[in-house]
């Protein structure tokens, strides 16, 4: 469904789910700084442990069991790092990630970090008064440069190590009871170009609110999503991964579904015509 004509048509997940060229180093620079000769490197490389876990992970997941299902830590572990990758990939969460990057950089404290930066890169000892004058070149030309801040929003994607963000909250998400919710029948959940929600207080956000309180919606599939409770935390003493499967009232798929259309950019998707035309 387009938001803006209210057109319904069919499509495939490659029409709709891919950017060309969003995943593309635009510096040689970058290539450089990050170690790379492959401008593709990241749509090559960064998401193809992800991408062949995922469905696997999911098709299970959508199955409603009475009883807890248990499944390889490893391979839920990376899921919930895909649902965090592809929040983060989202061109509503980058262009507010770059946002972010730009304004830092017109604060000091992001050209004193800038300058920690290459002391410890470069082994240099001391930056000079012509080293200052560069870097206060930089920081006023080229960190206001879409094509270089697109190349820093990359970076995240080879050097995880340094840019933990996504790990972090990964974790904290594998920390809590692992619910999916099951719609009934006659019911489903719908996704967007913009998918999963965090709600703190009955706001719903497309990106963060992981700081106190909140519930995560995900949907995986029209009859499936995921849902944790931040309050809800797993016991300590379960060796395996377990999941549980509740089924909801058409009410609560009703509620999860208005969210996710909330928050939609400009495609909300249904595996039906009839659904879509119901919203």
């Amino acid at each position: 469904l387009r938001k803006d004509t209210k057109k319904i048509s069919e499509t495939t997940s490659g029409q709709v789910c891919y950017e060309l060229g969003a995943n593309r180093f635009r510096y040689k620079q970058s290539l450089t700084f990050n170690n790379l000769d492959d401008e593709d490197y990241i749509e090559k490389n960064s998401f193809k442990f992800q991408e062949n876990n995922y469905g696997k992970v999911v098709s299970a997941l959508s199955k409603f069991k009475n009883d807890p299902k248990v499944i390889d830590k490893k391979k839920y572990h990376l899921f919930l790092e895909t649902l965090m990758t592809i929040k983060r990939r989202n061109p509503d969460s980058r262009n507010k990630i770059i946002t972010a990057f730009k304004e830092s950089y017109q604060h000091k404290e992001g050209i004193s970090d800038f300058k920690q930066f290459l002391l410890h890169e470069f082994g240099i000892n001391e930056v000079t008064i012509e080293d200052e004058v560069k870097i206060k070149n930089f920081f006023e030309n080229e960190s206001q440069n879409p094509e270089r801040l697109h190349d820093m929003y990359l970076s995240a994607y080879v050097n995880k190590s340094d840019y933990t963000t996504i790990s972090e909250i990964t974790q904290q998400l594998y920390s809590l009871k692992q619910v999916v919710l099951i719609a009934p029948i006659g019911q489903q959940f719908i996704t967007s170009d913009n998918p999963g929600f965090s709600m703190d207080r009955k706001l719903v956000a497309s990106l963060g609110g992981f700081g106190g309180d909140f519930l995560f919606y995900f949907p995986l599939s029209p009859t499936a999503c995921l849902y944790l409770n931040s309050k809800d935390k797993e016991s300590r003493g379960i060796i395996e991964k377990t999941t549980y499967s509740v089924i909801i009232d058409a009410n609560e798929v009703k509620k999860i579904n208005l969210a996710s259309q909330s928050i939609s950019l400009k495609y909300v998707f249904a595996s039906t015509k009839t659904y879509l035309e119901a919203l």
